[in-house]
C-alpha cells in the first residue's frame, strides 16, 4: 500500500483539475485554486499530511483543516469523521471558509465486484443515496431529488 500511495495521490490531484467542487457563491473567500482532501480516517490522510508543507492548521467544526502545499498544489488536507453528514460538513467548510474550487474525497472503501482489486482508483460518475428513499413523492428509490 505505501508503494501504490504516491501513484494515487498524483492520480486524485491531477483528477482534481477534471472534476470542479461546483458552484462558489459569491460569499465564498476568493477562489485561490485551492483543492480540498477529505479523509474520514487518519490512515487516509496521514501519507498525505506528511507529504505535503502544512504552512497552518485551523479548526472548524472539530475538525483540524492542514493547509499547505503538496508539490506545486494548494492543498488543505482534512480528517472529517465518519459517514456522509461528517463529509458534508467539511466539504461546505472547504468551499465557504477555504474558497476550495476542487474537493478529492479519499478512503478506504469495499466493492463487490471482482474486476476492482485492492489499490484499484474508482472515479464516481453518478451517487445515489442507498439510506434514502423519496419514491413517495415520485423519484426512484436512492435518487436524491432535484440534483440534476
Amino acid at each position: 500500500m505505501k508503494r501504490t500511495m504516491p501513484v494515487i495521490i498524483a492520480v486524485l490531484i491531477a483528477l482534481a483539475g477534471i472534476f470542479p467542487a461546483g458552484n462558489v457563491k459569491a460569499e465564498a473567500p476568493a477562489a485561490r485554486d485551492m483543492i480540498g482532501i477529505i479523509g474520514a480516517m487518519d490512515m487516509e490522510i496521514e501519507s498525505l499530511k506528511e507529504a505535503m508543507d502544512v504552512a497552518t492548521t485551523t479548526v472548524i467544526a472539530n475538525m483540524v483543516f492542514h493547509e499547505g502545499k503538496l508539490g506545486n498544489k494548494n492543498v488543505i488536507v482534512v480528517k472529517c469523521g465518519v459517514g456522509k453528514v461528517n463529509a458534508g460538513i467539511c466539504a461546505q467548510v472547504l468551499i465557504n471558509t477555504f474558497g476550495c474550487t476542487k474537493i478529492i474525497n479519499t478512503g478506504v472503501a469495499g466493492s463487490l465486484d471482482n474486476q476492482i482489486n485492492i489499490g484499484d482508483i474508482v472515479v464516481s460518475l453518478d451517487a445515489v443515496q442507498h439510506d434514502f428513499d423519496a419514491s413517495a413523492i415520485g423519484f426512484k428509490k436512492g435518487e436524491i431529488p432535484y440534483s440534476g
